[in-house]
């Protein structure tokens, strides 16, 4: 009869440590992975955001060059022009 007391002792010692650890360790811990996974989750999407502005950026920057190539070339021709008529006077 004493040897069964003694067990029950243990066990009843035994849960209370481990209910004891699972609540001061285990779920602070299983809260900061939920807030982890939540941060991550929002620079990944901030990652996208982003990659898509740059992507429009790099757009919009291509077309200035393209643009100012024209323009380069519009000019290149005006002084060609303005060339000519200088020399021919």
């Amino acid at each position: 009869m004493f040897i069964w007391d003694d067990i029950l002792v243990l066990v009843s010692i035994t849960t209370a440590l481990c209910s004891g650890f699972k609540f001061i360790v285990i779920n602070p811990l299983k809260e900061a992975i939920k807030q982890n996974t939540s941060l991550l989750e929002e620079l990944k999407h901030e990652l996208q955001q982003s990659a898509l502005d740059r992507r429009m950026l790099d757009k919009r920057i291509s077309a200035l060059e393209a643009l100012h190539k024209v323009n380069e070339d519009r000019l290149a021709q005006l002084e060609k022009i303005v060339h000519r008529l200088e020399s021919s006077k």
